[in-house]
């Protein structure tokens, strides 16, 4: 008998931090009168979203010094598999950067159709992860598609099929572009004929934002 993964869809718990943990960078949440205002663009300094727990802030660090914690400050890793994945994931799947990823976390709070998805390993995920992600693992969801698109993603089963009408919006990302994962599901979800206007690929994943400096989240139980 074939062996599936059992499921963990991690709940949010948002504790905001600006270096992971073990990281000898203190965490800089706030400039001081020395240092020049690092704002999200020229019209948001502090984006502020309300959940039904608590407020969520994101913003970047604004310390000058500041610099792209470890693992992600590589440049080079094993090919394959960790090879630079292409820019489009497939047709009608739009790519996204930094601040759509933004748009669609503010779409997320109280949206029962959207959904920010955090493909990486689940150890990954408990380490650091974007405000408002749920951990669901490539391997895990390839291994229980069924349960987990009828119980989580909003699909239907139709006669031998799926019903994508009340299907979620995917918003889907890992470490960033040189990660295989994200797109790996994206490949899958398309093979099952989910609607690749409901699928948005957040290609550069954990790298770009990281590179920003942008508030992350641990992903706790």
């Amino acid at each position: 008998m074939k062996q599936t993964t059992k499921i963990h869809l991690i709940p949010l718990i948002f504790i905001l931090s600006f270096a992971p943990p073990g990281s000898s960078q203190p965490p800089t949440r706030t400039p001081t009168k020395n240092q020049a205002k690092v704002g999200i663009t020229s019209h948001i300094e502090v984006l502020e979203i309300k959940t039904p727990e608590r407020t969520v802030i994101i913003h970047r660090n604004p310390n000058p010094l500041h610099t792209i914690p470890p693992p992600f400050d590589k440049t080079s890793r094993p090919c394959p598999p960790f090879c630079i994945q292409p820019i489009k994931a497939g047709p009608g799947v739009e790519t996204i950067g930094s601040l759509e990823m933004l748009k669609y976390m503010q779409m997320a709070v109280g949206n029962e159709h959207t959904l920010i998805m955090d493909t990486r390993l689940e150890e990954w995920y408990k380490r650091e992860t974007l405000p408002l992600a749920v951990s669901l693992p490539t391997e895990t969801l390839v291994n229980n598609f069924p349960k987990i698109a009828t119980t989580y993603l909003g699909v239907q089963t139709k006669d031998k099929g799926w019903d994508y009408t009340n299907a979620k919006t995917l918003v889907i990302f890992c470490n960033g572009y040189w990660n295989p994962d994200s797109y790996q599901v994206i490949q899958y979800l398309l093979a099952q004929n989910y609607p690749p206007q409901k699928i948005k690929w957040y290609r550069g994943g954990m790298q770009e934002w990281l590179s920003l400096g942008m508030s992350t989240k641990t992903g706790r139980r």
